[in-house]
């Protein structure tokens, strides 16, 4: 099949070219810099970056750190052909592009899988596996590939899993979704339709990209899998499955196979009126079983993020607990309303946390198509006990609409950097009024936080659970021995403060109180960041310079 790849080294559009400058402050949710005091005492500068390619479409998909920079892919269509294409970049620490390819022609669409996790590692620290899918349009052929570059953009081989065809009767639409490495092959995860029947299929392949077997399982229920995790004794998969005569139909979908490909359980979780929007991620815990994450939907009132813990033997769930939960819907309530939390990432960190990533909704467009909230990325941070400890929310400036169309942000993988940080890909759509997309843009949104979420040159105040006008005062600030906590209400307060790297230095419960007077010598000079909450539902947060 013919193919061509096309490289680009020319910079990207910036942030910083005619409608965006990136220190601001969008209405009361966005997180508020202060720029000259941090670059004063030698932070590294705003890391925020709208990323175009020649004016595609584009929409960022999966991110992985490399030595010197992260490696991204993005589901983009070319304007030239009006095909979708794989769309490859490099990135260094700064978030400035090195280099960027796509692979495009005529013939033949390149797209992603549906979920975004399509980079897969291989023995040399500098090549990975792009996997995907592509539509002949001569043949009307859908065929699943695997892509392997190098890290610096030299395609070196394209394998297409045609063999699909000789090896099942009436195939039609082959798709692939997801992958891991596991037990020296590469797994992937994916559907397709035969004789009329939708079938889940599952395809091994050697560490060469090449094929080796596939097995295929009947469902009367459509399955879109979405992550699937090397769990050291099998892969487990995790899915969103629906009712095809009624989509709103769906529960969250969990399956187990050995590396054979022998299903050992299945579990799987529905409700009346309470579609599951499925699982993003599955992470083997330290006593054996699993923990997943997705996001539930509750009928007329919310979309909130969901996580639980299955036991590995038996797929049983053993626990589940919802985070910002709406007891109903109020669109019109702004400052006490969190209806959509939605996560597209669940990742657990270094210090035993875990992070997710994805969409929410704010009242941050005045006067906007979509009503009195609108479409922001988000991150959630939870303890290692799954307790959370901030939300956070983002929007780039001149983010706006037309009335017939309203503006998307969110964000859709990240990876955590060796000194705490996080770097999160993701999506921008909104209104610009001029460019190559009828005055829209659709880019991949780039951005770089620190491990309490702030942008890395900081942030002021925090979010709260929900939308809060109020905050705590910190003074003196610098501090060199006292700092003074002045609380918006009278209650039991847990403090802690963390250092930059994001290790718990401190932690209080202090007395029932609107004020509180905090030593601070023990602590070396620098940069704190002090986390307040009560109640379990309001957490404020605050930084501190010890001097």
């Amino acid at each position: 099949m013919y193919y061509s790849l096309r490289k680009s080294t020319q910079p990207s559009r910036s942030f910083g070219a005619g409608w965006f400058y990136p220190f601001s402050i969008m209405r009361q949710i966005l997180i508020s810099i202060s720029f000259s005091l941090f670059v004063s005492i030698g932070q590294c500068q705003q890391f925020e970056t709208l990323y175009d390619y020649n004016g595609f479409s584009n929409d960022g998909g999966s991110i992985v750190k490399i030595i010197d920079g992260y490696f991204c892919t993005h589901l983009a269509t070319d304007p030239e052909f009006m095909d979708y294409t794989v769309l490859m970049s490099k990135f260094n620490e700064s978030g400035e592009t090195l280099w960027d390819t796509t692979l495009t022609n005529s013939n033949t669409e390149y797209f992603e899988p549906g979920w975004y996790q399509s980079i897969l590692p291989t023995e040399n620290d500098n090549v990975k596996w792009i996997l995907g899918n592509s539509h002949d349009a001569l043949n009307e052929l859908y065929t699943p590939f695997l892509l392997r570059t190098s890290v610096d953009g030299e395609l070196q081989q394209i394998d297409f899993l045609d063999t699909l065809y000789n090896l099942i009767p009436q195939l039609l639409n082959p798709t692939i979704f997801s992958g891991v490495v596991a037990n020296s092959g590469i797994y992937l995860i994916g559907t397709h339709a035969a004789n009329s029947t939708i079938y889940f299929l599952l395809i091994r392949c050697d560490l060469e990209g090449n094929f080796e077997w596939q097995q295929a399982y009947s469902t009367n229920w459509t399955i879109i899998p979405q992550c699937v995790t090397d769990v050291g004794d099998g892969i487990v998969l995790g899915a969103k499955r629906f009712n095809p005569g009624d989509p709103s139909d769906s529960e969250r979908y969990i399956r187990k196979f050995d590396y054979s490909g022998a299903s050992l359980w299945t579990s799987t979780y529905s409700a009346p009126q309470e579609p599951n929007l499925g699982v993003v991620s599955i992470t083997k815990l330290d006593n054996g079983n699993y923990i997943f994450a997705g996001t539930k939907f509750i009928d007329n009132v919310s979309i909130q993020p969901l996580i639980g813990e299955l036991n590995a033997t038996t797929g049983d769930t053993l626990w589940t607990r919802l985070y910002f939960e709406s007891e109903e819907y109020d669109p019109n309530n702004l400052t006490d309303f969190n209806s959509i939390n939605r996560i597209h990432r669940f990742k657990k960190l270094s210090d035993g946390g875990y992070l997710g990533v994805g969409e929410c909704r704010h009242d941050i467009i005045p006067d906007s198509a979509q009503g009195p909230l609108d479409n922001a990325a988000f991150m959630m941070k939870l303890d290692s006990e799954y307790n959370l400890l901030w939300k956070r929310v983002y929007v780039p400036e001149g983010y706006a609409e037309l009335d017939a169309s309203p503006a998307q942000c969110q964000l859709n993988d990240f990876v955590e950097n060796e000194d705490g940080s996080i770097t999160a890909l993701g999506r921008v759509y909104m209104y610009t009024g001029t460019g190559p997309q009828g005055g829209y843009i659709q880019d991949s949104y780039l951005i770089k936080v620190d491990s309490q979420g702030c942008l890395i040159s900081g942030c002021d105040v925090g979010i709260t659970e929900y939308e809060n006008l109020e905050t705590i005062l910190v003074y003196p600030n610098p501090t060199s021995e006292l700092v003074n906590l002045e609380f918006p209400c009278t209650a039991k307060w847990s403090i802690s403060i963390f250092d930059m790297q994001g290790k718990l230095m401190n932690s209080i419960i202090t007395p029932q109180c609107k004020k509180f007077s905090m030593e601070m010598q023990t602590l070396h000079a620098g940069i704190y960041t002090v986390v307040c909450s009560y109640s379990g539902d309001k957490i404020f947060t605050q930084r501190i310079i010890k001097e």
